[in-house]
């Protein structure tokens, strides 16, 4: 199996917080990203995000230039789920 399909098969067979990495906050990451004073245009990619709640917590913080990176449509697409309508606010690559 290839990478691309192992983690298709992974985000298709489990819940998002039933993998054994899912964290409902990013808190260290958020710390470094705070830390670091940026804009809220300052562009911030999220690379290997997959379903990870950081997008999440980034725009609540005003963020407005997001793109998360992933592997895996099935990951990115649970996260656009996930936000609704916020998601249109996101470049998801």
């Amino acid at each position: 199996m290839n990478r691309k399909n192992h983690w298709e098969t992974t985000y298709l067979s489990k819940e998002v917080d039933r993998l054994g990495w899912y964290e409902p906050h990013l808190e260290t990451s958020l710390s470094w990203i705070r830390d670091l004073n940026l804009s809220a245009e300052a562009p911030v990619i999220d690379v290997g995000g997959g379903a990870s709640t950081l997008v999440d917590d980034l725009l609540d913080a005003g963020h407005r230039a997001i793109t998360v990176l992933d592997i895996s449509d099935n990951a990115l697409s649970a996260a656009r789920t996930r936000l609704g309508e916020k998601a249109g606010k996101v470049i998801w690559l």
